[in-house]
Order: C-alpha cells, then sequence, then structure tokens
C-alpha cells in the first residue's frame, strides 16, 4: 500500500473517531429524552416486536414512512427498550452517510476535498443534533449518497455495470421509504438527465446520453419497480396518505393569510441566511438561532461555493460552446451537487411553517459540506509553497473546529435548559420513577395492597412514558388533564399514587381542592434543579 493512500485511511478513520464523539458520546444523557414524535416512533417499533402491525407506511402522526423503524426495531430487538437505544440509529446513520460522502466526493472530486468535507460534516453542530434524534429523516442523506455514487459507479465501471445501476434504482426505490422530502429527487434525476443528454448531443455524440446507457438505466428501472412496488401499491389503495401532511404547511394552502409569493420570498432570504447569520431555532434540530456554520466553516463555505460557481459556469460553456469534452466531468461533477444542493432546499423553502427548518433541508446534508471543503484546498493551493504557514493554518483551523464544536454541544448546549425540555427530559424521569415502582412491589402477594399508579399528562406527552414504561405493562393509569380524576378511597392507606409531571404541574391546585386529603409523599428535580414531578397519595 502506498505511503499516501495509508495517510488517507489513518485521516478518513480520524474523522470518523471524530465524527463517533459528537454521535455517541454521552448520548445515555444527551439530549436526555424522547419527544414524544419519537417515542410516537418507538410505539410503532413495539408493534412491529410483537407483529401486531408491520407495514411500509404508518398513517398516525400525519403518516410516516416505515423504513427507519424497522432499524429502530432492530436496537429495541438488541438493546431494549430506552432513550440511547433509540438515539443510536441516527447516530450511525450518521457514521455510514460520512463514508458515502467520501466515496462520493472523491469520485467527483479528489481525496482532499473528500477528506475535507468528510471533516466539516462530522463536527457539524447542526448534524450532530439531527444526529442525536430518532426521527426517520436521518435515513435520507445515506440513501441519496448511495443513490448517486452507485450511479456513477455504474457509467464508469463498465464491468460492473449492471450491478451498480441495480444497486442505485434500488436506493431510489429505499428513499421513497425513508422522508417526504425525498420525493423532489426523481425529478432532479429527470433534469439531470436531460442536461447529459444535451451535452452529449452537443458534443457529438450522435446516440446521446440515454440511448447509449439505454441497457444501465433499464436495469435501474426494473430494481426501482421491485424495491417501491410495495409502497406503491399502498398509496395506490390509500392515494390520500401520498400527500399527507405537505398539504397543510405548503406555502400553496389557500388558508394562510398571505399569498404563496410572500412566503417563497421571504423563505430565499431565510434560507439563504440560515447557513452564515441566523439558524433553525428549535432546540431539536440545532443549537438554538445559531447559523448551520460555526464562524470559520461559514467562511470557508462562501469562499468554495463562489470558486465552485466560476469552474461551473467556465466548464460549462467550454463544453457547451466548445464541445471541450475534456472538462464534461468537472461540469457534471459541480452540476450534480449544484443540483442536489438547490434541489434539497425546495422542501423547506415550499413550506410556511418554521422557516428555516434544518430538518426539513437535511437532504443537503450529503452535498453543503463539500463546499467549505473546495474552499480550504484552493486557500491551500494559494499557500503551498510555505509548508510552515500552511501547516499552521490548518492546525489552526483543525483546533478551532472541534475544540469550538465540542465545547458548543457538550458544555454550552448540554447545560441549556431548552436543550432538555426540548426532549421532555422530565418524562424520562417520570418514567425511570413508574418503573422503579413497578419492579419494587413485584413481590406483594396481596394484589389489594399493590400501589395504583395515576398520571396526571395529555395525550401527546403520553407517548414518552408509554413507550418507555412498555417494558413493565405500562403499570399506570392515564388522566388527561381537566379530566375529573375519580377516585373512591383506597382500600389501603398510600394505595394511590396520582403523578403530577411538570407538563401538568397547572392541574395541582384543582386536585388539592378536589382532594383536601391528599399529601405530598415524593418529588423529584432534574440536573438543572427544577422540579420534574410531584406524587401525591392519601
Amino acid at each position: 500500500m502506498h505511503t499516501k493512500n495509508k495517510i488517507t485511511i489513518i485521516l478518513f478513520l480520524l474523522i470518523l473517531a471524530l465524527a463517533s464523539i459528537f454521535r455517541f458520546w454521552q448520548i445515555w444523557q444527551l439530549p436526555g429524552g424522547l419527544y414524544s414524535d419519537e417515542s410516537a416512533n418507538g410505539l410503532d417499533v413495539l408493534d412491529i416486536l410483537s407483529g401486531k402491525n408491520r407495514a411500509v407506511f404508518y398513517e398516525t402522526n400525519y403518516g410516516r414512512e416505515g423504513l427507519f423503524f424497522y432499524l429502530l426495531a432492530l436496537s429495541v430487538k438488541i438493546f431494549g427498550v430506552g432513550v440511547w437505544q433509540m438515539k443510536i440509529v441516527s447516530g450511525l446513520l450518521g457514521i455510514i452517510t460520512i463514508i458515502g460522502l467520501y466515496l462520493l466526493a472523491k469520485t467527483l472530486f479528489n481525496r482532499t476535498i473528500a477528506l475535507l468535507a468528510c471533516f466539516f460534516a462530522a463536527v457539524s453542530i447542526p448534524y450532530a443534533f439531527l444526529g442525536r434524534i430518532a426521527f426517520r429523516a436521518n435515513l435520507m442523506p445515506a440513501i441519496i449518497i448511495f443513490l448517486f455514487y452507485f450511479g456513477i459507479r455504474a457509467l464508469r465501471d463498465k464491468k460492473n455495470q449492471y450491478f451498480y445501476a441495480f444497486l442505485s434504482g434500488s436506493f431510489l426505490a429505499l428513499g421513497f421509504y425513508t422522508y417526504i422530502s425525498f420525493r423532489i429527487v426523481p425529478f432532479l434525476i429527470l433534469a439531470l438527465l436531460l442536461c447529459l443528454e444535451i451535452i452529449f448531443r452537443r458534443t457529438g455524440k450522435a446516440h446521446g446520453f440515454i440511448l447509449a446507457n439505454r441497457k444501465i438505466i433499464i436495469v435501474a428501472c426494473i430494481a426501482f419497480a421491485i424495491v417501491v412496488s410495495p409502497l406503491a401499491f399502498y398509496f395506490y389503495q390509500h392515494p390520500a396518505s401520498f400527500f399527507g401532511r405537505a398539504n397543510d404547511v405548503s406555502i400553496l394552502n389557500p388558508n394562510l393569510p398571505h399569498g404563496p409569493l410572500f412566503y417563497l420570498v421571504r423563505n430565499l432570504g431565510l434560507s439563504a441566511a440560515m447557513f452564515n447569520i441566523y439558524g433553525d431555532s428549535n432546540w431539536r434540530h440545532n443549537f438554538s438561532g445559531r447559523p448551520f456554520f460555526d464562524p470559520a466553516t461559514g467562511i470557508l463555505f462562501l469562499i468554495g461555493f463562489g470558486i465552485a460557481i466560476v469552474i461551473f459556469c467556465k466548464s460549462g460553456l467550454r463544453v457547451l460552446k466548445n464541445k471541450d469534452d475534456s472538462l464534461r466531468e468537472t461540469f457534471l461533477g459541480y452540476l450534480l451537487i449544484f443540483g442536489l444542493f438547490f434541489a434539497m432546499l425546495v422542501p423547506m423553502i415550499a413550506t410556511e411553517e418554521s422557516i428555516p427548518h434544518f430538518l426539513r433541508a437535511i437532504g443537503i446534508i450529503p452535498i453543503v459540506f463539500i463546499f467549505p471543503g473546495i474552499g480550504l484546498r484552493a486557500l491551500f493551493l494559494r499557500i503551498r509553497h510555505r509548508p510552515v504557514f500552511l501547516g499552521f493554518l490548518l492546525l489552526l483551523l483543525i483546533t478551532f473546529g472541534v475544540n469550538y464544536n465540542l465545547w458548543l454541544y457538550f458544555k454550552v448546549a448540554k447545560n441549556s435548559y431548552g436543550y432538555y425540555t426540548a426532549y421532555y427530559g422530565d418524562l424520562t424521569l417520570v418514567s425511570n420513577y413508574i418503573n422503579r415502582e413497578a419492579n419494587e412491589n413485584l413481590e406483594y402477594s396481596d394484589f389489594m395492597k399493590l400501589p395504583r399508579l395515576f398520571l396526571i399528562l395529555d395525550d401527546k406527552a403520553n407517548r414518552t412514558p408509554a413507550f418507555l414504561t412498555s417494558p413493565e405493562n405500562n403499570p399506570y393509569t392515564l388522566v388527561l388533564p381537566n379530566q375529573e380524576l375519580d377516585l373512591t378511597s383506597p382500600p389501603y392507606p398510600g394505595n394511590y399514587q396520582i403523578i403530577f409531571p411538570s407538563f401538568s404541574f397547572n392541574q395541582i391546585s384543582a386536585f388539592q381542592t378536589a382532594f383536601p386529603q391528599a399529601r405530598l409523599i415524593r418529588e423529584e428535580y432534574n440536573r438543572f434543579g427544577e422540579k420534574a414531578f410531584e406524587v401525591y397519595t392519601f
């Protein structure tokens, strides 16, 4: 093995180690809970494991594609029910995506840009946040990466072209099982095929791209048809499910107070600003309000984006005007990354609510980190004859990027109450208490003396304790807020326990009025010193 290859492998393994730190370190306590939508996924996972409901699409919670749930089910089957058992799947998908990013970027450009892009992806704060949330959208970047990587390999590797074509078509189909934003990808592929057809004919290829590669395309289409058929059949039977929530949040919704043009212009401006000025304010997607890139990476992104535009335009003009076949690969590489970048912003730009929204824009993840890689490589080339300064600059950028983002996530975000509450951390403590009570009372010989637990909580928030207490068969009775608590006198003192999570503290006063004999027997605080729940009995 050549020395250069050894260095590349070592650097790439170090990058994967960094990516693992951002995704798995302290995963048992960061973020520290399950948001209700994650818990809804968990409840579907329990149905999968029990054989109760194994579907390709789940209608609950606005409708959700099912592939990610089967990966969650594998984790829960191996490790059991819990918070980190749900999060670890997204983290692993992030690692796989970074591996795919290296393969694609190296294929399109070179190993330097590929390594730099992977480094920026590994230490990205928004990607670390998204890598710790058990949402199906995390599956989409990996699918996109390998879809195009295998497609390019099918065109370049004549020996194994049909194998790679089959894989590419299969991954295109799998994308429909991930997240609704993926549905823009087939339109991008059609646009790319049209561009390739035009370029081939302009550069003297009489048969055109599609005809010249018809066998590969047919194999990919066959693979696509086979893999997508179960989901297609489901949507054929349930056509309304195909659109789901998309109609409600679209800027074309006629019930919105302003017209589509207003939201389009607003969203374009906010989307442009999200990279370096103001980002997603949702703690589940990002360090609230911070831009997508840290300051240094943001500057490199702008430099790389500008360089990419210049190269794209120059190579495109030479290919189309002068029929210069030597620059065709360069032009097509930049065409792909720009096509993916702008296409995967469309699902966010086309929606009305919560802009910028990093989760809806997660499709840009595979590509967006290539731009700062291009920018940093350009700086390296400018100072390559000054090795001492080059080494110092590289060390400075790596040290800043790693330490700044480690500090931001594992120090600042970890100690931010907003991050904790965004994941319903208090309900994890409540669930642990319920499980402990169930375990401690397993040896009661008198059934009547068993404590009866009543949890005061709304339906949506209850998904979290419903999932986390499932190993103990949910040993509590749910009482909705403002629902009358019809309790007769318990057969034994202390037989009833009424649990009020922080979500329901506003119900305690009415409860004490209705049951003046009730007394507080337990209160537990979270790591921020805030009261997480209270338990009453009588």
